[in-house]
């Protein structure tokens, strides 16, 4: 679990090599973090429902860093975004979907 000071800062920086899932990640952006992570399969999905921004090299990934240093407005957006998935994609939705699967299987 991330400590409270953590809260203090503009953005997360996730560069992960090798991932299928990453719980340090899902955690950030339940809380609202600004992320950039490497672009691999899992972190681009979370992109593509804009919960988070991905680097493709060392350059990409400074100039990501930049820009979301100077632009507030950027850095507001995948706040949000992150917000939105992780309350989309909480234990309690998750939960929820199962019963109603379970109930459509039993009519």
């Amino acid at each position: 679990a991330m400590h409270r000071s953590q809260l203090q800062t503009w953005m997360v920086v996730y560069p992960s090599r090798f991932a299928t899932e990453s719980g340090a990640l899902l955690q950030a952006l339940s809380y609202g973090m600004a992320t950039i992570a490497s672009r691999l399969p899992p972190f681009r999905e979370k992109e593509k429902q804009g919960a988070c921004i991905t680097f493709k090299d060392i350059k990409d990934l400074r100039r990501k860093i930049k820009d979301l240093l100077k632009d507030g407005d950027m850095r507001a957006s995948l706040e949000e975004g992150a917000k939105k998935y992780a309350s989309e994609h909480s234990w309690l939705k998750i939960a929820e979907k199962h019963v109603n699967l379970y109930n459509s299987v039993l009519g």
